[in-house]
């Protein structure tokens, strides 16, 4: 699982995921928890090699404030769509360009739960 995390999340890490756990001494549901970020983001964003720097910044952000928001919707019960531009404040750029990425990742957790880290293959 670090491995894939590396792979697709690196960019977002100083160091890497590796030396992320030892200094933020990640347990392992934080480890889980970083997994499933990285398959939203894989799922909603696909290849982004071509992305700059600022862009995978930009995409990976949305795609923490989705999960986090939609964790805490199902806190209370079910995910409240009516809200989800909640997600896009905040931020120096314009998010609606990813309108269809954010509802990718919506309908992904709709069918799989927030516990995406176990379809890390």
């Amino acid at each position: 699982m670090k491995v894939y995390i590396n792979n697709k999340l690196g960019f977002y890490f100083d160091g890497g995921f590796e030396k992320m756990i030892l200094d933020a001494q990640l347990d392992q549901e934080e480890i889980e928890k970083w997994g499933s970020l990285a398959i939203l983001f894989e799922h909603c964003f696909g290849d982004v090699s071509e992305f700059t720097s600022m862009e995978k910044e930009n995409a990976f952000c949305l795609v923490e404030s989705l999960y986090t928001k939609i964790e805490v919707d199902l806190m209370f019960g079910e995910i409240d769509k009516s809200a989800l531009e909640e997600i896009c404040e905040g931020y120096d750029f314009e998010c609606e360009q990813y309108k269809s990425e954010i509802d990718k990742g919506i309908a992904l957790i709709e069918v799989k739960g927030l516990d995406l880290f176990k379809l890390i293959p």
